[in-house]
């Protein structure tokens, strides 16, 4: 396949993605060649090194009215497009640097949303989609972790079985979803909306089903968020949380006093689960293994989150996770990924926020 007459970065990144490579960040900085990010981190830079002019031929590729955003933006400015037929490509461009350098960080995302099944996502979480039952689901984990194939995943999910408004808030659209047997709805921060809180907004009077958030950042996005599980819709939000405990903390970290418990309250009435989840480089190194914890909100779960006891959770998935279905906490999913020889060691126990709790998953016998 021949690689079109475009600037010299866009026909290396094509040339990456033609050769099969696993990677997941691309960085494009003046004066420097391309750095490439694997499952184990950065390669070291490979072809030529770009001058001035070809990161700024492909800052236009990415808007050509990339230096007024650069300006509005304070700086720096999200955009995300199409590259051929095979991939998504989320940037950042910025300036850093002596002199002010233009520099682009890409994030590479598949052209077609992945499978649920192909991308491991536990069945605990698929389960609940399915019913399109109101209320409210949290992908979290640290940056770089999937959160955002996550979510597609899980409205693709919904896109394939259920005749649903699917609703999403996003800045930039990442993943293109394509009708399927509902109706599907992408709005952009700030080519359609100036931010999150006119996004949801805006979208408790189009009538979804299904309310995604690109991200909840600030109070008004998480009032507006639980409200609109409350009033009667199925809401996925991601959040940069490493447990189902910091998830909570980050919710509720927004109150405090009469409004703190009153939030408290309406978290646990509405709250569907939590996923935490974190991606982890193959034993082989050639590839990137999903892990996630999952807690399903069960009336213990319910209690302690009301009561504030956010420290009992993971006791609590311990305890009634076998019989109630509360959910798996993250060191029993990596604790299995290294005795079945699919992580090592040393990766899990850096993934894991709770490394002796991983050690002492490990010294049990499965």
């Amino acid at each position: 396949m021949d690689i079109p007459p475009t600037p010299l970065a866009v026909r290396s990144l094509l040339g990456l993605v033609l050769a099969g490579r696993c990677f997941t960040d691309v960085q494009v900085r003046t004066g420097e060649a391309l750095a490439v990010r694997g499952p184990r981190g950065y390669a070291p830079p490979e072809g030529a090194a770009l001058d001035a002019h070809d990161v700024e031929a492909f800052a236009t590729w990415i808007d050509p009215d990339w230096r007024n955003r650069l300006q509005q933006g304070g700086g720096h400015f999200d955009a995300a497009l199409t590259l051929g037929e095979h991939s998504r490509l989320r940037c950042n461009v910025f300036r850093c640097g002596p002199g002010e350098r233009l520099a682009v960080t890409v994030r590479w995302l598949p052209f077609h949303v992945p499978d649920p099944g192909r991308l491991g996502l536990p069945h605990s979480l698929l389960t609940q989609v399915e019913s399109l039952q109101r209320g409210l689901i949290l992908v979290t984990g640290p940056t770089g972790s999937g959160k955002t194939t996550t979510q597609a995943a899980l409205l693709e999910h919904i896109n394939r079985h259920h005749a649903a408004h699917v609703l999403t808030v996003e800045q930039p659209i990442e993943y293109l979803l394509a009708p399927g047997r509902g109706v599907i709805t992408q709005r952009e921060i700030p080519t359609h909306l100036p931010d999150f809180t006119h996004g949801l907004e805006a979208a408790r009077r189009q009538r979804p089903d299904v309310l995604m958030i690109g991200e909840c950042r600030d109070r008004a996005t998480v009032d507006t968020m639980l409200q609109a599980a409350d009033a009667g819709h199925l809401v996925i939000g991601t959040l940069h949380a490493r447990s189902a405990e910091e998830a909570c903390q980050a919710l509720l970290a927004f109150y405090s006093g009469d409004e703190l418990q009153q939030r408290r309250t309406l978290l646990a009435a509405v709250l569907r689960c939590i996923d935490c989840q974190v991606l982890s480089p193959s034993a082989d190194s050639r590839r990137l293994v999903l892990s996630c914890e999952v807690l399903i909100n069960t009336p213990a779960i319910a209690a302690v989150i009301r009561q504030g006891k956010l420290a009992q959770l993971e006791n609590a998935v311990t305890t009634h996770g076998h019989r109630q279905e509360a959910g798996t906490l993250l060191n029993t999913v990596l604790a299995d990924h290294v005795r079945r020889e699919v992580l090592r060691f040393e990766d899990a126990l850096r993934d894991s926020y709770d490394p002796e709790g991983l050690q002492r998953a490990l010294a049990r016998v499965p």
